[in-house]
């Protein structure tokens, strides 16, 4: 239902305050892609519930390893898009993300690249990962 509104950018403020209530309670059925479109909804119409962000932060470092590229790409956009800096898990993200930049499609290194930057978060592997793999898909693209 947030991601939908996010969609449309519709901002009913009972409403999300309502959702942002339910997903409080029933965060620890959260998926990954749950988490992270919650994430991006919020911060798509601009509303920094700070409660909601840290128990999606939370509730993001133990699933991790289930967090495809988009989720790797879209929790830290919503984060840096709203000023939320949560250094936790942005240095999480660096080091799970790491070794599957090869997955990710121009969008998502831009938006990962954007996102990183945004909060002046510095995680030098992570960004020389980033690089490269940015570099590769310019050649390939290039061909």
């Amino acid at each position: 239902m947030a991601w939908a509104d996010a969609g449309l950018l519709c901002s009913d403020a009972p409403l999300m305050a309502a959702i942002a209530s339910e997903a409080l309670r029933n965060m620890a059925e959260f998926m990954a892609v749950d988490l992270s479109n919650t994430s991006w909804a919020f911060s798509t119409l601009s509303l920094g519930h700070k409660p909601l962000r840290e128990a999606i932060s939370a509730a993001s470092m133990p699933r991790l390893s289930d967090f495809q590229p988009s989720n790797f790409t879209n929790t830290p956009w919503a984060f840096s898009h709203c000023q939320f800096e949560d250094s936790p898990l942005m240095e999480a993200i660096a080091a799970s993300s790491r070794s599957r930049l090869h997955e990710y499609n121009e969008q998502y290194l831009t938006n990962t690249a954007w996102a990183f930057a945004k909060c002046l978060f510095s995680h030098g592997p992570f960004m020389d990962s980033l690089s490269a793999s940015a570099l590769r898909t310019l050649m390939d693209y290039n061909g």
